[in-house]
């Protein structure tokens, strides 16, 4: 999964939000006759902006103007923060490089569906209490990362033996796509959660 073009896409969200905003606020503190120190005197040319020389409503309009610039500047830099580049809703499972075992039917599974499952068979397995799992589908197959919550009698070898096999043989039955690596990082639950 090519995590660099979304994030590209985000950073130049941001960075045009970001001058339109900067744009718009110059704007505004000029129509209201405020210059910035840099443009009083530019070697000889001198910039001439006199607000109440200016028809009011050409005020107003440069006003709204900016304005409204600001806030689509506003607007495009909450998009680019807000929208995570990593965070996957769907994945499709019957591209070419995972073989034709769907044939010409195109087929994408639910991110949160696949966390279900992980979690629904880490819990269902004995002494497991929680399970906090973190997927990715690369080229060659579904890389998972848990976090898995046991009891503190539970034999920490044994757990995570069943786990590991159950979590492999039922997402590989399910999908289709074969489970190259998984990751588990166990913790203990205090004796009081239990």
């Amino acid at each position: 999964m090519n995590l660099f073009v979304p994030f590209l896409r985000r950073l130049i969200t941001i960075l045009f939000g970001s001058i339109l905003l900067l744009l718009s606020v110059f704007v505004i503190l000029t129509v209201f006759g405020w210059y910035p120190f840099f443009l009083k005197d530019l070697g000889g040319l001198s910039i001439s902006f006199d607000p109440y020389i200016t028809a009011t409503f050409h005020r107003v309009i440069w006003t709204l103007c900016a304005s409204a610039s600001a806030l689509i500047g506003l607007g495009l830099i909450w998009l680019g923060v807000r929208f995570d580049s990593k965070k996957v809703h769907r994945y499709e499972i019957s591209a070419p490089r995972y073989g034709q075992a769907f044939g010409d039917v195109s087929v994408t599974v639910g991110a949160n569906g696949v966390r279900s499952l992980i979690a629904y068979i880490a819990e269902d397995t004995d002494q497991v209490r929680q399970c906090d799992p973190t997927i990715i589908l690369s080229p060659k197959g579904w890389q998972i990362a848990c976090r898995v919550y046991i009891a503190p009698e539970a034999s920490l070898p044994e757990v995570v033996d069943v786990l590991k096999k159950r979590i492999r043989q039922e997402l590989e039955h399910h999908t289709g796509l074969p489970v190259i690596k998984l990751k588990l990082d166990t913790e203990l639950l205090p004796l009081g959660v239990v």
